[in-house]
């Protein structure tokens, strides 16, 4: 499939997890098109990282779950990509269907969420499936979930599973920003409604799903570089991430405090600490820090 073509998605009643029917059938040696997805807007049993439960209202948010291949060669510089490209894509959907003061207020913040002036009304998450042909390809889901309305009635579902070891550092680095880990982070979300877009999620599901082809083919057309797709260029431009000093919670090391100097061509977040060294972060909850005036530094 291109990003010319209809993309297909299969619209689901209910669901316990958007990415969870995608794991299944995989498992059952269903046969998956490129970019085939399972959406609804009704997930009962969305889950986070460490397994975490998530209770969401039916019709204010939208779970969608996106079928992905890699040749071997490519996977190894684009994986780590996947979940920054699905960002792009939702944030470009969005701008498009916004006013343009409106679409000046969305962000990305690495690796895997977008917002509206620092408030989270998006979250996108990515497992590795396995590996087919004989090794030669690499099968992955990139999952997003959306806040259509209500931020404060609903939490973002989270349609995506912890990772299996096999998926690697790299890909395991989009997994670990969830959407809403605690109070505080529901306190500050929102929604697309906030934008002022109100949209059947039909279309907002397609749109964005056209989108995502495109990066993704340009990602793969360049054999995996990020840089030669234009990829790079574009998280450039939208990471609100970047040169701002941020805390990196590393869970297995110590806190990482320094500034975010740029982004590696494997997709890692480069962090500067105060005495000057460089860190690429693979894995790690990023927070944006204040300053004394409450002011984001």
């Amino acid at each position: 499939m291109t990003a010319a073509s209809a993309p297909q998605i299969e619209w689901l009643d209910t669901v316990d997890s958007t990415n969870e029917a995608v794991r299944r059938r995989f498992a059952d040696e269903e046969q998956f098109a490129q970019f085939q997805t399972v959406a609804t807007t009704n997930q009962t049993a969305g889950r986070g990282r460490l397994d975490r439960e998530w209770i969401e209202t039916p019709d204010a948010s939208l779970a969608i779950s996106t079928y992905l291949e890699f040749s071997a060669d490519a996977a190894r510089t684009s994986i780590g990509w996947v979940t920054l490209a699905a960002g792009l894509a939702l944030r470009a959907t969005l701008a498009e269907l916004a006013s343009q003061h409106q679409a000046s207020r969305l962000q990305l913040k690495w690796p895997n969420d977008v917002l509206i002036e620092g408030r989270k009304t998006a979250g996108i998450l990515g497992e590795i499936l396995g590996v087919i042909a004989g090794g030669e390809r690499f099968a992955c889901v990139v999952g997003t979930g959306i806040n259509l309305r209500d931020p404060q009635a609903l939490t973002t579902p989270i349609p995506i599973v912890a990772p299996p070891a096999a998926a690697g550092a790299a890909f395991a680095a989009a997994q670990v920003s969830e959407a809403f880990a605690n109070a505080d982070a529901l306190a500050n979300a929102t929604s697309i409604a906030d934008l002022g877009v109100h949209v059947p999620h039909e279309d907002l599901a397609a749109r964005y799903i056209g989108e995502l082809a495109a990066r993704i083919d340009a990602l793969i057309a360049h054999d995996g570089d990020a840089e030669a797709s234009g990829l790079a260029a574009e998280l450039r431009d939208n990471l609100t991430t970047l040169g701002r000093r941020v805390r990196v919670n590393r869970l297995e090391d110590t806190d990482l405090v320094g500034i975010a100097s740029g982004v590696a061509p494997t997709g890692e977040l480069l962090v500067t600490d105060d005495a000057g060294t460089e860190h690429a972060v693979r894995v790690g909850d990023v927070q944006h820090l204040r300053l004394d005036d409450g002011s984001l530094a």
